[in-house]
């Protein structure tokens, strides 16, 4: 069960840092060049900036630990437990932007990981039945 949950926590993590990848090249402003001026790496790179980010800020073992270890016992809390967790970690580490940049990108940043976290106990459930 444990093995299960790390899988499904990790690729809970990763879609969350695919899709923040996409929406902080949105919020970036690159986006008003055309969806066909923004290359793939840059998506990409901006996927693996949020990965060294949620390693840094220690939000990767905040979240690890609510959802692997505890995610039994939380159940259905864990979703708005990341969701806060993507919100106050990342209300330390951008301090130097702009109030309306950094309110949208934590806004979508926390549904971002409301709704991966929701499927992924979705899918946690499904497979373990």
């Amino acid at each position: 069960m444990m093995g299960r949950r790390l899988i499904v926590w990790s690729v809970e993590n990763f879609c969350t840092a695919l899709v923040m990848g996409c929406v902080l090249v949105v919020l970036g402003g690159l986006s008003r060049t055309g969806p066909d001026d923004i290359p793939n790496d840059f998506v990409l790179a901006a996927s693996a900036t949020l990965i060294l980010f949620m390693l840094e800020s220690g939000y990767l073992i905040t979240v690890a630990f609510f959802g692997i270890i505890l995610r039994g016992k939380v159940g259905r809390w864990y979703p708005l437990i990341a969701a806060g967790l993507f919100f106050i970690h990342l209300q330390f580490r951008l301090s130097n932007w702009n109030l309306h940049l950094k309110l949208s990108f934590q806004a979508s940043g926390a549904c971002t990981a409301f709704l991966c976290a929701y499927a992924g106990g979705w899918c946690l459930k499904r497979w373990t039945r």
